[in-house]
């Protein structure tokens, strides 16, 4: 019987938690932010085989629509 293997995604958790803790442009779109986590997340791992990277803002009372953004590795 195969064993499946499976990646240890808490240094990636870690990593999106920190990010975006100490973004330090409050000022960036949110679309722009996720470009850089993107990008971190690829240096970081280069392995990384995701086909895709995520970031959805929910509404808030000063900005009552949803908004996402998606950054696709290619």
């Amino acid at each position: 019987m195969m064993q499946e293997v499976y990646r240890d995604l808490v240094p990636s958790y870690k990593t999106i938690d920190n990010f975006l803790a100490n973004y330090p442009k409050e000022t960036d779109f949110w679309e722009v932010q996720n470009k850089n986590l993107t990008q971190k997340l690829l240096v970081q791992n280069p392995a990384l085989d995701w086909p895709e990277i995520g970031s959805e803002v929910g509404p808030t009372n000063r900005l009552p629509d949803g908004r996402a953004s998606i950054v696709s590795i290619a």
